[in-house]
């Protein structure tokens, strides 16, 4: 039928459907079933074909009954984005009255479909949230170009039959959660109000929260890594405002053109400006790049809001309102650098670890039925996946030897109104940076501090720099690993200066809303049974220990693949490994994955919580073993285990000796490395790499390094896995690297009578190391009280393995 019956039944100066166009589209078919409160209630099914959406009306709706043949009458075309509408068609226009999407998904045509359909008999399947399975259209009358024809809509025998259940019940929106009632009533309590453009609207903020928000009414969009952005628009007359109200037109040229493209006479958007990697992954350095260089083409405007459109006041309108007229209005712009925030309804916390595999730095949560009210509040809700954070200069130091910046000293305003203290930046500016930074910090250096809580004290660097104070204007975004109990920066890094912001708005950021931790389900039987005989510790000590330690273990066992060494009656009795969930697991989870490498699925276990962890102490769980990779990565490691094992004649010294050599060796090849005292034989060496090797290519590598210092001291050391061949030799285990294969996780309990501990050690901390099991619970808990994190760096390290990369350009 093609576009134009649809577009001369509908007055677009009236309606909010979509005009559209017909689209040239490859792969999936997208399908659509809209519940629609016309004259007359219906529903009405859409089948992406030949580029447009071809449509029936189907009065009593679809059914999962094969014994149900529905009425379905066919109607024009309808275009691809009209999949996305919801909302209201005003009364007195054609299909007046409410709409929502009941359900969408994929389907699968066959083979000549649109031969198919001229015949009147269409085989299909629907792969959707609601319907799914097998459905054939019949047609049963062939009605003239003024009629519509009309078919039978008939479900299939396969195994989503369903006889008994009427699959209408399910009433709400697959996109906005919203019913038709919902809709109805939210029409009635909203209030279009006819105001001026305003010059400028204090931003709506989001709250910081631990975890997402639950809830149906609640929408989930991404956190953008970029500048907040209104967009002012009087007729051709655009400003680009930032979060306090400066005008930054002259900033954002080509999105200032752009912006030209929205078809308002005026508009009032909010939203994020931004750079973005190939991924689509926003990065605020980019950002800083390309406003330096002045190339704002390289930008793109994200909107996630309308505030104002053609003189009516929008904010009092309920938000996934707001968020159908901006689609609408940006679809129909046309622009490819100014992009709808789309977002995602359903479980807050899958979407927020979805985000975090994704590298992102977080979710903003809102309520859906909200209104846009300024200023900071419980209706936007942020959880991020890294902490990052705006602080304020307050001074710095600088390098003599180097001529060059050496750390920031950051601060920011508590509740009190106090300039608070809050730690130090070393990392993150490059030489570049670093020199555009002392030009401006020099500009406003001071005789005196103003810090009036808290001071920076001296370190033993300090007597080889210069410390100097600087008047606290600067604003500058840093990431960050957590808070000291001294609420002091740690692990920070320099990403940006923020020149949106002032820097008396800055305040000490905590979340409002803590995350509650739901322990009182992990029930713990037998709590006083002794699991490590020698120590004397029992299951509750066990329990207490990785309740008291999980945040240091967390980040190395957090998604990765685990085999748990369980032993119910203890240390020294009858042990096995496990690698799959049992049935009603709470915190301990199973997933099943697919290789692509070995072409394979299997079942993993893992955990995401401090709770799944607790899970396996009352599963009687002595040794955690993690792979080297996330389960959302299944054939890329991302990290490289050594496991030095000496023979039973081999004394630790001679263990210790064989790590610095290995470490010499990476340090050739320019491998950082990490030592981990095992808490059984001997030590292990951790290299972080970035995911882009398989595990079959990382074995190689292993190999390949053991065998050179075999090579160097073949006296001392062995890649041969026999025990005879291995007297008076240090073994040289590269085979934790294969694909399946597990090592011991950081901070892990070892199977061992005396309670050992798998523990991050620094390399300076080796030498006085005695013994593989020189940390045992006990002691870790003493030193964990008051230690840093000897792994500084670790989780940053993305390294390549340049002598593979070398080896596989040779190959090809």
């Amino acid at each position: 039928m093609g576009l134009q019956e649809y577009r001369q039944k509908r007055d677009f100066k009236k309606t909010l459907e979509p005009r559209g166009r017909k689209i040239s589209t490859k792969g999936q078919h997208i399908f659509v079933i809209q519940k629609h409160a016309a004259s007359h209630l219906h529903y009405d099914l859409r089948l992406e074909l030949d580029g447009v959406l071809k449509s029936w009306a189907i009065p009593k709706g679809p059914s999962l009954n094969p014994n149900d043949k529905r009425l379905a009458v066919e109607v024009e075309d309808h275009p691809m984005d009209y999949a996305y509408f919801e909302g209201s068609i005003p009364l007195g226009e054609y299909g007046g009255g409410d709409v929502i999407v009941w359900d969408r998904g994929v389907w699968i045509p066959p083979k000549g479909a649109l031969k198919a359909l001229e015949k009147g008999h269409l085989e299909f399947e629907l792969r959707g949230e609601k319907l799914s399975g097998k459905f054939m259209l019949v047609r049963t009358r062939r009605m003239g170009s003024s009629k519509k024809s009309q078919w039978l809509l008939i479900k299939r025998h396969d195994q989503f039959v369903d006889e008994d259940h009427d699959i209408l019940k399910k009433d709400k929106s697959v996109i906005t959660g919203l019913s038709l009632t919902n809709l109805e009533r939210i029409k009635k309590k909203t209030k279009l109000i006819r105001s001026k453009l305003p010059a400028f609207i204090e931003p709506q903020l989001a709250l910081l929260a631990e975890t997402p928000p639950q809830g149906d009414n609640w929408i989930h969009e991404i956190k953008l890594d970029g500048y907040r952005t209104f967009c002012h628009k009087q007729k051709s007359n655009i400003k680009l405002l930032t979060r306090s109200g400066l005008d930054w037109t002259s900033k954002y040229k080509f999105i200032e053109h752009e912006c030209k493209k929205i078809k308002a006479d005026s508009a009032m958007l909010d939203g994020e400006i931004v750079w973005t990697d190939n991924n689509g992954v926003s990065h605020f350095q980019g950002l800083q790049n390309s406003l330096e260089n002045h190339h704002s083409d390289e930008l793109f405007y994200y909107v996630f809001d309308l505030l104002h459109l053609n003189g009516v006041d929008l904010r009092d309108t309920p938000l996934l309102q707001r968020k159908m007229l901006l689609k609408k209005l940006l679809v129909e712009s046309g622009s490819k650098k100014i992009l709808f925030s789309d977002f995602i309804k359903g479980d807050g916390k899958n979407v927020l670890k979805s985000a975090c595999h994704l590298n992102l730095e977080g979710i903003v949560s809102k309520d859906g039925k909200s209104t846009y009210q300024s200023g900071r509040n419980k209706n936007w809700i942020k959880s991020k996946c890294i902490k990052l954070q705006e602080f304020v200069i307050g001074g710095y130091t600088f390098q003599n030897k180097n001529k060059s910046l050496g750390s920031l000293l950051m601060g920011a305003y508590n509740a009190q109104g106090e300039f608070q203290y809050l730690g130090r930046v070393g990392t993150g500016f490059n030489s570049s940076e670093s020199t555009k930074l002392l030009e401006k910090l020099r500009k406003l250096k001071s005789e005196k501090s103003f810090f009036t809580k808290g001071s920076p004290t001296s370190t033993a660097q300090d007597l080889r720099r210069e410390l100097s104070f600087v008047k606290p204007n600067l604003v500058a975004q840093i990431e960050f690993g957590a808070w000291t109990d001294e609420k002091i920066l740690r692990h920070a890094s320099f990403k940006g200066l923020r020149l949106d912001k002032k820097a008396k708005s800055v305040t000490i950021e905590e979340p409002a809303l803590k995350k509650t931790t739901e322990l009182s389900d992990i029930k713990l039987t037998n709590p006083d049974k002794v699991l490590f005989p020698k120590a004397k510790l029992t299951k509750k000590q066990l329990y207490d220990y990785y309740k008291t330690i999980h945040k240091w273990m967390m980040p190395y066992v957090d998604h990765r693949p685990l085999s748990l060494l369980r032993g119910p009656n203890g240390v020294g009795k009858t042990c096995f490994f496990q690698k799959h969930a049992e049935t009603n697991n709470v915190g301990l989870k199973a997933k099943k994955l697919t290789s692509g490498l070995k072409n394979k699925t299997e079942e993993v276990l893992y955990v995401d919580s401090l709770k799944g962890i607790l899970e396996m102490v009352q599963m009687a769980t002595l040794e955690i073993h993690s792979r080297g990779c996330h389960i959302h990565n299944i054939d890329q490691p991302d990290l490289i285990v050594f496991d030095l094992d000496p023979a039973p004649n081999v004394t630790f010294a001679k263990v210790k000796e064989a790590a610095l050599a290995l470490k010499d060796l990476l340090d050739r090849l320019k491998l950082k490395s990490f030592a981990l005292v095992s808490g059984g034989k001997g030590l292990h060496l951790h290299v972080p790499i970035e995911a882009k090797y398989n595990f079959d290519e990382v074995k190689h590598f292993a190999k390949i390094v053991c065998e050179q210092l075999v090579n160097e001291n073949p006296e001392s050391f062995t890649t041969d896995i026999s025990k005879a061949k291995r007297s008076k030799k240090i073994f040289l285990d590269y085979l934790r690297n294969g694909f399946g294969a597990t090592a011991i996780t950081p901070y892990s309990v070892r199977a061992q009578t005396e309670a050992t501990v798998a523990f991050p050690i620094t390399w300076p901390q080796l030498k006085k190391v005695t013994s593989a099991k020189e940390f045992t619970v006990d002691k870790v808990l003493k030193i964990l009280k008051k230690s840093k994190d000897p792994w500084t760096g670790y989780f940053r390290l993305k390294q390549k393995l340049a002598l593979l990369d070398k080896l596989n350009s040779q190959l090809h």
